[in-house]
């Protein structure tokens, strides 16, 4: 008899054992799991968040800067008629209001409002540089709300081979009836929504390259 109950408590110590051995490895491989999860979380987590990104201008290089668009000629954007690219920054004697509105704030891109002589409310526009003006490659919103805006001049002298969004660009220019897009070359263009929205009378007389 006590042979019997050596044996069983023998053979019972060695279940209690292995099913501990078990539960044992199980938990550790939730643990693991679980942590090499979170770690993996926090990881991608942290990194994405500290992702910037710059933008570098080279020398010579002309950037509309997109911080102003409630600033500046901006702020008159109901008033202006006509805006007119120009590969040459000259003074204006007749400019009611001068701006820079480039990038740098180095008066590389200058913007000329100047009265209209039939109604001195409004004004033409005249984004004047040194050669072509480059576009930002952020150009969403760059004229919204020109609601005025009929007419658009030098556009060949508006560089937009590196803009990647044009969101909204010309949203609510209810006044524009046609845009010559011949020149506009966009070839990292990835974003076009609602760009002539409530543009209703647009006609585009070529589209884009």
């Amino acid at each position: 008899m006590i042979k019997k109950c050596q044996k069983w408590v023998q053979n019972h110590k060695i279940k209690v054992t292995l099913s501990s051995f078990f539960l044992f490895l199980l938990l550790l491989f939730v643990i693991c799991t679980y942590s090499y999860s979170y770690f993996n979380y926090s990881v991608s987590g942290t990194v994405k968040n500290k992702i910037t990104t710059g933008t570098y201008i080279s020398p010579g290089i002309q950037k509309v800067a997109s911080s102003n668009y409630n600033e500046e000629m901006w702020q008159y954007k109901s008033n202006i008629t006509k805006i007119v690219f120009q590969n040459q920054i000259q003074e204006m004697d007749n400019a009611a209001y001068t701006y820079d509105i480039s990038s740098r704030n180095d008066n590389s891109i200058i913007a000329n409002l100047v009265a209209n002589s039939d109604d001195t409310s409004t004004y033409t526009a005249y984004i004047q540089s040194n050669g072509n003006v480059l576009a930002n490659e952020d150009s969403s919103y760059l004229f919204y709300g020109f609601k005025n805006l009929a007419t658009l001049e030098g556009v060949e002298y508006f560089d937009t081979a590196n803009v990647t969004d044009m969101k909204s660009m010309f949203q609510n220019c209810s006044s524009l009836t046609s845009i010559d897009l011949s020149n506009f070359v966009t070839p990292n263009l990835t974003n076009m929504h609602l760009c002539f929205m409530d543009v209703h009378q647009l006609r585009l007389l070529i589209l884009v390259n």
